[in-house]
């Protein structure tokens, strides 16, 4: 009996810090860019922020395409199967995230003059974007594995290391290279450069990655990843494209402020990865080993961290605005009440697409995923037509609420299914 609860103490205190460290590494990575986002105001404008976004949203866009589905593969297969499948996996998705990128690159080549026509991305920063989606995938995919063999310290230290070199060069590019827009992107792509070398050492040394091709693995894996890169393409829709659509139809100036107010309604969404980094391995395990008691418990833990989270978030936002904030950009104050309700309520939703990924649901996540695609844009390019950037934020929450509700039946019916079972047994 004591050592019983010896054992549970030890279990339950190991799990408290592992989740400390997720949320306290979320929590840093966004302080450290919020410490010099005020003093990012005041040496870029609006339009040089719009454009950052737009560069950002396209690593966003082009990550998952790159990612063929790798990532959900791993994070699903791995307590199912054997560790050699696993790094098989791995190698797998590097060589179709390499090819990927080539094909995309060559796109961009032979498009780069509209794109810079249309959104007025400079050409030199469209040759960044797909090389650096594919160190972008690299390094979720290093972090994805520190969070499956439970490693939060590792996990942390690459996080924040990362982050630290992003803005310590961009803030001497800028201040003393003088070189504005150009700086700040191009501290974006030395960082995850660097992180490239640490990552790929780190996969060769030790052994995280095996040079075994199967063909048949390779297939079945790029099969599951092409369902993965439609549900990634409709997260995009859903949360990047809007920055697109404001550039296209408004300008780059409502980009930037759009962009300053998502800034901070975005806390959330780091948030919510990070409690998904320690409680989807849970969901994953509590519902492989048909224990719904457990998977019930972290759920009500998860939404408790999510809704505390929310509200300090509202309760903060609007003091930073008003001491820190450079005045050109206070109008995206109003774009952050609008966006919190919609990522508040993709928190959620986000959670039920995981659990669809678990049960293998592919039909229902190719169907639902192109149907949310094409109802996002459509309401995006109205509201934004009609209503400028207020109507574009209003749309998130408008589609985030069909998204929940359909995503909520389609998953309650295997969850009902393995409480059900769960009951049998018991009784």
């Amino acid at each position: 009996m004591i050592k019983k609860a010896i054992s549970s103490f030890k279990s339950k205190r190991k799990a408290l810090e592992s989740l400390s460290i997720y949320l306290t590494t979320s929590f840093l990575a966004k302080s450290l860019s919020f410490l010099l986002l005020p003093w990012f105001t005041n040496y870029l404008s609006p339009t040089d922020f719009g454009v950052i976004n737009l560069f950002s949203g396209g690593i966003t866009f082009l990550t998952p395409l790159i990612a063929m589905g790798v990532i959900y593969n791993l994070s699903i297969d791995y307590y199912k199967i054997k560790y050699e499948e696993n790094i098989q996996k791995v190698y797998h998705g590097i060589l179709i995230a390499i090819f990927i990128t080539v094909c995309v690159f060559l796109l961009v080549l032979l498009f780069a003059k509209q794109i810079e026509q249309n959104f007025h991305i400079p050409i030199t920063f469209t040759y960044y974007i797909p090389i650096v989606a594919l160190m972008n995938f690299l390094f979720d995919l290093l972090t994805l594995i520190y969070r499956l063999e439970e490693k939060p310290y590792i996990f942390s230290m690459l996080v924040i290391s990362k982050l630290l070199i992003e803005l310590g060069l961009s803030y001497i590019l800028i201040k003393f290279l003088n070189l504005g827009l150009e700086g700040r992107i191009d501290g974006i792509a030395i960082s995850f450069i660097i992180s490239f070398c640490f990552i790929i050492s780190y996969l060769i040394k030790n052994r995280k990655v095996t040079f075994n091709f199967n063909l048949q693995n390779f297939k079945d894996d790029f099969k599951l990843g092409a369902i993965g890169i439609i549900s990634q393409t409709s997260v995009f829709v859903l949360f990047s494209s809007d920055r697109f659509i404001i550039s296209y139809i408004i300008g780059n100036k409502e980009t930037g402020i759009y962009s300053i107010g998502g800034s901070f309604a975005f806390i959330l969404i780091a948030v919510i990865s990070a409690c998904l980094n320690y409680f989807t391995p849970k969901f994953y395990k509590s519902l492989s080993e048909k224990n719904f008691i457990s998977f019930r418990s972290n759920f009500k833990y998860y939404a408790i961290i999510i809704s505390i989270a929310t509200l300090l978030i509202i309760l903060i936002t609007p003091f930073i605005f008003h001491y820190f904030i450079n005045i050109q950009f206070y109008s995206g104050l109003k774009i952050f009440f609008i966006l919190i309700g919609g990522i508040f309520l993709w928190s959620f939703t986000n959670v039920f697409i995981n659990l669809m990924w678990f049960f293998k649901m592919k039909k229902e996540i190719v169907i639902f995923s192109l149907i949310s695609i094409l109802f996002h844009i459509i309401l995006l390019i109205i509201g934004t037509s009609i209503w400028s950037i207020q109507g574009t934020a209003f749309t998130i929450i408008l589609s985030n609420l069909a998204l929940f509700i359909i995503y909520f039946k389609i998953i309650s019916k295997p969850l009902l299914k393995i409480r059900d079972e769960a009951i049998r047994q018991n009784n």
